[in-house]
């Protein structure tokens, strides 16, 4: 098999990873993953001078 073949099955089965776990995934869920990590970043900041 050619690299260019290699790759483009690669980019092809990343998509795909992408596109079933945001349907597997309600959109609520990954808000509340954005909110946990801006909170986060909100707790370092504090701690860190």
């Amino acid at each position: 098999m050619r690299l260019i073949t290699k790759i483009e099955i690669f980019l092809m089965a990343i998509v795909l990873t992408f596109f079933l776990f945001n349907i597997m995934i309600p959109p609520s869920a990954v808000d509340l993953l954005r909110i946990g990590n801006q909170a986060g970043y909100e707790i370092i900041v504090n701690v860190v001078p």
